[in-house]
């Protein structure tokens, strides 16, 4: 199993990592081209696509982060 040493660091870097794709691209709204709809070389989509990982990401490494407090 994985030490807990080192998640807090995993946590704090993929949340500040949020929050600056948020911040820098985060809109909802494609831009490329004025698509209504995802188009995969617009920064915007591309960013919602990041985020959606990142999220699942971060609910992942906490999670594990507490079970293996858990464990403990």
């Amino acid at each position: 199993m994985r030490k807990t040493e080192g998640f807090e660091k995993e946590i704090e870097y993929v949340k500040n990592f949020i929050a600056y794709v948020k911040k820098g691209y985060g809109k909802k709204v494609c831009t490329y081209r004025n698509q209504k709809d995802f188009h995969p070389n617009c920064a915007n989509c591309q960013a919602q696509w990041a985020l959606g990982w990142l999220n699942e990401h971060l609910s992942l490494i906490e999670w594990e982060f507490k079970e293996l407090k858990k464990d403990k």
